[in-house]
This record gives structure tokens, sequence and C-alpha cells, in this order.
């Protein structure tokens, strides 16, 4: 069964992190997972967070550019 959460980050906080998730690299993972199966659970469990965080800035960036339109 898939966790379904929901985080609430300002612009700044969301592209820190947006950062942090790019720059993440297969040894930071190989380094923290028991083996490499976990590391690329991990790698898919970052790249979701990531797409997330994509998809939130473009919704912030579309509401934004609809308000302005009014």
């Amino acid at each position: 069964m898939a966790s379904t959460f929901q985080l609430a980050l300002d612009e700044r906080r969301a592209a820190a992190l947006s950062r942090l998730l790019r720059h993440v690299t297969w040894s930071d993972l190989s380094a923290y997972a028991g083996d490499v199966e976990e590391a690329l659970l991990m790698r898919d469990a970052l790249d979701t967070i990531g797409r997330a965080l994509v998809l939130g800035q473009a919704g912030r960036s579309g509401r934004r550019g609809s308000s302005r339109r009014r």
C-alpha cells in the first residue's frame, strides 16, 4: 500500500529541497543503504518527491499567473 502525505513548504524551502534532491548521488545513497535494492528504493522515493515538488511549483506559478489576469 502506498503512503500518501502532504507537505507545505514556502517557495524558498521547496527550492532548497529541490536543489538537494538534484545533488544526491549514487554514492550518497549506497553509503546509507543496506544493499543495492534499498539504494534503488531510496532513489525512486527521492525521484517521486522531486516530481511532486516540480508539479507543486508549476501549480503555484499557474495560480499566480491566473490571479494577475483578473
